[in-house]
This record gives C-alpha cells, sequence and structure tokens, in this order.
C-alpha cells in the first residue's frame, strides 16, 4: 500500500509541475484529462470526505440496486478507518 501511495504522491508533483507550462504542455495535459487519468482517484478522495463530513453514515448494504454514486461511495469506504487526530 506505501508504493501505491509513493505512486500517487509522485502523480501528484508531476501533474502540479506541468500545470505552470500550460502552453507547452497543452497536448500532454489534455491527453491526461482525455483519458480520465485520476478520476478513480478523484472518486475515492470525494466519497472519503463525504463519508468524514456526513457524520460517518453509508449505505446499510452493499448497494444493491442503488445508483450508481451510491454504490462507488460504499465501495470506496467499507472498511475505512477514520483517524481521531
Amino acid at each position: 500500500m506505501i508504493k501505491r501511495a509513493e505512486a500517487f504522491e509522485q502523480a501528484a508533483k508531476i501533474l502540479r509541475a506541468q500545470v505552470s507550462h500550460h502552453n507547452a504542455s497543452r497536448i500532454w495535459q489534455k491527453s491526461v484529462s482525455d483519458r480520465g487519468v485520476g478520476n478513480d482517484v478523484i472518486n475515492l478522495v470525494s466519497d472519503v470526505q463525504w463519508f468524514e463530513e456526513t457524520g460517518r453514515k453509508r449505505g446499510t448494504t452493499w448497494g444493491e440496486g442503488k445508483d450508481k454514486v451510491h454504490k462507488r461511495r460504499v465501495q470506496n469506504t467499507m472498511g475505512y478507518v477514520v483517524n481521531d487526530v
């Protein structure tokens, strides 16, 4: 899991560095966006934030018969442990 987190951190550094070169790397940035690179990470972060901000409430079932957002949210938060910092 540490390797995955390190890869996400490195990817974030790469993306941030390219933002300042918008004109020069426009094709690369468009390609990254068009291919949906990182969309699953965006959803994960959003779902965990929702989970923590809404009093840690979630669906009572695996989400069977529910909409796609509900199913994804359940998958992204099931087993997640909230840090008491």
